[in-house]
C-alpha cells in the first residue's frame, strides 16, 4: 500500500509530494523488472545459505520485491542474472561480489557448457527432476560440379541452405526414468519437421540404459558421432554408402541396450525394424534386424584410445527373403592435439548375389591451436561389383546426369575449423574431390565430382 502525506500549500510540501511519488515510481519499476527477468528466465532464485546475504533478501532489503513475493521463490539464481542486476544499477558490485554461492555469478548454473545444454527447467511434481532443452543450426554453402568422360556435365550446384535445424527436449524423471525427443526443421524447401529422435529410457543400473524408440543404431563410428562433433562438413563417401545409399543403418524403431564398465569396456546392442526412418508407419517387412557393438576406450600409448567392432543382421532390406550383414571395425587415438580416426566397414549382400563390399576411411586432424583445426581425409568405396555407389547419395548433393552406380569411388578431403567460441559457435571449410569408376548401371563413363564446402554452427 501507498501512503502520501497531508495536503499543504507550502513549497517544501509539494517538494516532498514530488520526492515520495518519484521513489513510489521507481520502487514499482524495480519491482516489475524483478518479477518480468525471473518470470522471462523460467528459473527461480532464492536459495539460503549458512552464510553471506542470498539475492532475495538483498532485492528485499533494497525493496526491489517483497518479502511475500521473495517467500514464493526458491532454487538458484539463472545464470547472468546478477550481472544483468548490476548492469541495470539495482545492485553495486560490492553487494554482488557479498552474495552467496548459490546465487553468485560465479555459481555452478552460471558455469553450465553452453554447448551441452541451454538451461533446465525444474518441475513442481516430484517425479520430474529436471527438463532440457537443446538446439542446433547449421548454415551451409556447397559449391559442387561433375564431370562426365562420355556424357553432357550437368550443372554446378551451387547453394546457400541450412543443412541442419534441430529442437530437442529431455525430460529426467524419479527412478532413473527419462524420455528425449529431437525433431529437425531442415528437412525439404518448406522446412518440414521431421523426427531424429525419440526414446523413453531406464537406467536400470549404473551406466546400463534400455531405451525404446527410434534413433541411430550402432553401426558406424562416424555416422554416430554427432554432427556437430565431426571434424569434416560431411561424413565420408564410405560411410555414406552404407548408411544412406545402401540404406544399411542410420535410424530404426526399436529397442536399445547399452552400458559401460570402469574397465573400459562397453557395449551397445538393438533389435529394431529392418526399415529405416520409419517412425510409426507399417513396416514393409514383418522381420526383426539385430545390431551390436562392443568397444574399449581409455588410455593407450600416451593418449586415448576408442576402438571397437560393430555387426549387423538385416532381413528383407535390399530383398524380399534375403538377409543382409554388415561389419564395422574403428579405431579413434588423441594425443596432444592430434587425432586420428580409421575405419573400415564392409558387408554381404545376400541380395545382390552375396557381393562383399568394404569401404576404407581415415581422418587425420592436428589442433593448431585451441581455436584452429587442420583436417583431411581419404575414403574408399570397393562395391565387388554388386549395387554400385550413387554419385548425389555418397558424395552429398552433388549434380549428376542420370543415377548411374560406380563400383569403385575414391576420395579426398582437405580443410580445416575455426572454433569461434569452442564447439559452440563454429566455422568448418573443406574441399573434396573423388573418382567414380567402373559405372555399373549407366553409359556415362567414369566421373570426376568435386566441390568446395563451408558451414556455420551454432548449439544453445
Amino acid at each position: 500500500m501507498m501512503c502520501f502525506p497531508a495536503r499543504g500549500n507550502s513549497a517544501g510540501g509539494t517538494k516532498s509530494k514530488l520526492n515520495v511519488f518519484m521513489k513510489t515510481i521507481k520502487s514499482l519499476k524495480n519491482t516489475i523488472l524483478a518479477t518480468t527477468l525471473t518470470t522471462a528466465l523460467c528459473l527461480p532464485f532464492g536459495a539460503q545459505a549458512e552464510t553471506g546475504q542470498t539475492l532475495t533478501q538483498l532485492l528485499v532489503e533494497k525493496g526491489v520485491i517483497t518479502q511475500s513475493e521473495a517467500g514464493n521463490l526458491s532454487g538458484t539464481a539463472p545464470a547472468g542474472l546478477v550481472e544483468l542486476l548490476v548492469s541495470k544499477g539495482l545492485l553495486n558490485e560490492e553487494e554482488a561480489a557479498g552474495l552467496t554461492d548459490a546465487e553468485s555469478p560465479t555459481s555452478t548454473v552460471a558455469k553450465a557448457a553452453p554447448s551441452e545444454k541451454a538451461f533446465t527447467v525444474k518441475a513442481k511434481d516430484k517425479l520430474v527432476e529436471s527438463i532440457t532443452f537443446s538446439g542446433r543450426i547449421h548454415g551451409q554453402w556447397d559449391l559442387l560440379s561433375t564431370d562426365y568422360d562420355n556424357a553432357g556435365n550437368p550443372d554446378d550446384t551451387n547453394n546457400l541452405f541450412l543443412r541442419r535445424v534441430y529442437l530437442g527436449a529431455k525430460a529426467k524423471f524419479a527412478e532413473g526414468l527419462s524420455g528425449s525427443i529431437n525433431a529437425n526443421f531442415a528437412n525439404g524447401s518448406d522446412g518440414t519437421a521431421e523426427l531424429e529422435k525419440a526414446l523413453l529410457g531406464w537406467d536400470f543400473a549404473d551406466n546400463h540404459t534400455l531405451e525404446i524408440g527410434f534413433q541411430k543404431v550402432p553401426y558406424g563410428y562416424e555416422e554416430t558421432t554427432s554432427s556437430s562433433k565431426i571434424a569434416t562438413v560431411e561424413r565420408s563417401v564410405g560411410t555414406r554408402y552404407f548408411t544412406e545409399d545402401l540404406d544399411l543403418g542410420a535410424r530404426h524403431t526399436g529397442l536399445f541396450l547399452s552400458g559401460e564398465y570402469e574397465s573400459g569396456f562397453y557395449y551397445n546392442l538393438a533389435a529394431t525394424n529392418s526399415e529405416d526412418n520409419n517412425v510409426s508407419g507399417s513396416s514393409s517387412t514383418d522381420e526383426i534386424a539385430f545390431w551390436a557393438r562392443v568397444g574399449w576406450e581409455g588410455d593407450f600409448a600416451g593418449g586415448e584410445l576408442d576402438a571397437g567392432v560393430a555387426a549387423a543382421s538385416i532381413p528383407d532390406t535390399l530383398s524380399d527373403g534375403e538377409t543382409d550383414t554388415v561389419w564395422d571395425l574403428y579405431a579413434n587415438f588423441k594425443t596432444g592435439n592430434f587425432n586420428l580416426l580409421a575405419e573400415i566397414m564392409g558387408g554381404k549382400l545376400a541380395g545382390a548375389g552375396d557381393a562383399k563390399p568394404v569401404s576404407y576411411t581415415i581422418i587425420p586432424s592436428l589442433k593448431l591451436s585451441d581455436e584452429f583445426e587442420l583436417v583431411t581425409r581419404f575414403s574408399h568405396i570397393d562395391a565387388d561389383e554388386g549395387i554400385g555407389a550413387d554419385i548425389s547419395s555418397v558424395f552429398r548433393r552433388a549434380p549428376e546426369n542420370g543415377g548411374a552406380r560406380f563400383n569403385e569411388v575414391s576420395a579426398y578431403y582437405i580443410g580445416g575449423n575455426w572454433y569461434i567460441r569452442g564447439n559452440t559457435l563454429k566455422l568448418s571449410a573443406g574441399y573434396e574431390w573423388a573418382s567414380f569408376e567402373e559405372n555399373l548401371t549407366g553409359s556415362q563413363g567414369d566421373a570426376d565430382v568435386d566441390g568446395f564446402r563451408t558451414r556455420l554452427q551454432l548449439l544453445f
